[in-house]
């Protein structure tokens, strides 16, 4: 599968990985490529670093939650006189495309318009005979 960013890449931008945090960065990266191709047509230079930033922010996202945490919404550590608590922002450290991801390659996050018309894609509507002959 192709990555649009590689490991090196995420302890640029954030701190040296550990070897596990290396294997998961390594399998998010891969599906973080497919869930941008999904929506978005790579297919030059400016779209390819898009996707390397894209790629890059949202393994970090999934990673920044330490794997003792997720799921939970919130935290509260003590030790001694020092205490850290926090809301998690992404509790159960999946990748997400988000909206402001979207908008970098210029598309849209919201869904366009649609159209039905009467009988709600059934095989057989239920009235038979159709008022309009194509």
């Amino acid at each position: 599968m192709e990555t649009y960013a590689q490991v090196t890449d995420l302890e640029a931008e954030w701190r040296p990985l550990t070897g596990p945090e290396k294997s998961r960065a390594e399998k998010l990266l891969q599906m973080a490529g497919v869930l941008i191709r999904r929506r978005v047509d790579v297919n030059d230079e400016e779209s390819r670093a898009i996707a390397r930033w894209v790629s890059t922010d949202m393994v970090l996202n999934a990673l920044a939650v330490p794997m003792e945490q997720r799921g939970r919404t919130q935290y509260a550590v003590t030790a001694g006189a020092v205490s850290e608590s926090a809301t998690v922002l992404n509790p159960h450290a999946t990748l997400r495309l988000l909206a402001g991801h979207l908008e970098l390659f210029g598309l849209s996050s919201t869904p366009g318009p649609s159209f039905g018309f009467g009988w709600c894609g059934e095989v057989d509507p239920p009235c038979k005979q159709s008022r309009y002959q194509w």
